[in-house]
């Protein structure tokens, strides 16, 4: 009777699991950055903007115009760096707000969803950050394709965000974080994004 219950479960279970969406293609987008040096001084403004063209190229070579936008954000990350322990704190959400589009995840300073304004083009988002210490800061695109919904078309699009900038500073975090100066060629080379730079 123990089995018989545990097999019910079981099939109770996976029945009611949402089906997955399986992404049929994909769009890699840079960020554009106000200031791309490696340092900044205290009290300036960094300025992170995501701009939904109104043409795009998917992976698949699919040439895409972009009449709406329905759904369509990317996953980040803003540390700063602790030089003597060695590890990432999430920097407090008051050094960091959007003047375009909108921020979610509460009010703790873990990671953020940044959403593209939907009602009306350009359809973008601007992350502002605003350092409150001197230091290093690290931001954190995650490493997995985020929903891009179009013209009203429920299949969705996966949407890579990284950083459109020659040079991402990597170098900064290899005291602290080898593996992510070595990996850092492959993560650009995927679409995905970090960006480091200092406060002086």
């Amino acid at each position: 009777m123990k089995y018989f219950t545990l097999i019910i479960f079981i099939v109770l279970f996976t029945a009611c699991d949402p089906p997955r969406i399986v992404l049929t293609s994909s769009v890699k987008l840079k960020a554009r950055i106000n200031n791309p040096n490696e340092s900044i001084v205290l009290g300036d403004t960094l300025k992170i903007r995501l701009l939904l063209p109104d043409t795009f190229f998917t992976e698949q070579n699919e040439i895409l115009p972009v009449n709406n936008l329905q759904d369509g954000n990317y996953l980040a990350d803003i540390f700063k760096i602790d030089t003597i322990l060695k590890k990432s704190n999430y920097i407090p959400t008051s050094d960091y707000f959007v003047s375009e589009g909108s921020m979610s995840g509460g009010s703790s300073p873990g990671g953020k969803v940044f959403e593209l304004t939907k009602s009306a083009k350009p359809f973008a988002v601007t992350l502002n950050i605003i350092p409150k210490q001197k230091g290093i800061y690290n931001i954190a695109v995650h490493t997995q394709a985020t929903y891009l919904r179009i013209n009203g078309n429920n299949q969705p699009i996966g949407l890579i965000t990284g950083f459109d900038a020659t040079n991402c500073h990597f170098i900064l975090l290899n005291p602290y974080y080898p593996e992510i100066v070595a990996d850092s060629a492959r993560i650009k080379q995927e679409g995905f994004g970090y960006y480091v730079f200092r406060v002086n």
